[in-house]
């Protein structure tokens, strides 16, 4: 699912060794069919990423170097659009944080009106830290570990910019996941931005089995809402 679009649409982020269209299960095919959103388009942003690296293996980019590849998606596949919504799976949600980020800090028009994070680890994830002393110099998987640097500084980029009252955000834990854990998936205890569903994991919480299913109705309820 792609192409240029024009009017109301939604770009998704994958995660690490996610996959541009395989990650979303049934989600932009129900987009097409809901009659309620009215006129919206889908399209994916994809990027080099594995769970695994070896020596010699192709390199995975840095958060701050897809930040900027996104930015690029975004232009030039939506260069007149301001009706955007990021939705984002696991290390996609950090890249999509550091591009608006990015975004404010470079004075550039922020398109963006809504951020949907589906088990996005805003505090690093522990099996990260495991995985990175595993994986052959694997920066995606640094990047991810708890209390990194991209993190620690991305937080507070974030506060200090004030993105939080630029657009709306919303966090979505999977009660199942034991990649993210729901302390780092809330980003905070007791925020009411926080939708919990609890038969869920870290892989298909974002893939919804129908229209009716809680990780489509989550995004619908969230799309409606503007």
């Amino acid at each position: 699912f792609g192409g240029s679009v024009t009017g109301s649409h939604i770009v998704f982020v994958h995660g690490l060794g996610g996959d541009p269209k395989a990650t979303w299960g049934q989600f932009p095919d129900l987009i097409a069919a809901d009659a309620a959103l009215g006129k919206v388009e889908t399209f994916s942003f994809g990027y080099p990423t594995s769970l695994f690296r070896l020596p010699f293996s192709s390199k995975s980019p840095k958060v701050q170097t897809l930040a900027g590849a996104l930015r690029t998606f975004i232009d030039a596949r939506s260069p007149d659009g301001d009706d955007l919504i990021l939705v984002c799976h696991s290390l996609g949600g950090i890249i999509a944080r550091r591009y608006l980020v990015d975004e404010v800090k470079r004075q550039a028009k922020l398109r963006v009106r809504g951020l949907l994070l589906y088990a996005v680890p805003m505090s690093g994830a522990g099996l990260a830290e495991v995985a990175s002393h595993i994986s052959w110099r694997h920066n995606q998987l640094r990047q991810l570990c708890r209390d990194s640097d991209l993190l620690r500084d991305l937080e507070a980029d974030w506060e200090t910019l004030g993105l939080s009252t630029r657009l709306r955000v919303r966090h979505v834990v999977a009660a199942q996941d034991d990649v993210v854990a729901e302390s780092s998936a809330r980003s905070s205890w007791g925020a009411a931005n926080v939708d919990v569903i609890a038969d869920r994991g870290h892989i298909d919480v974002v893939k919804p089995l129908g229209a009716d299913d809680l990780p489509y109705l989550v995004f619908r309820n969230f799309r409606r809402s503007f």
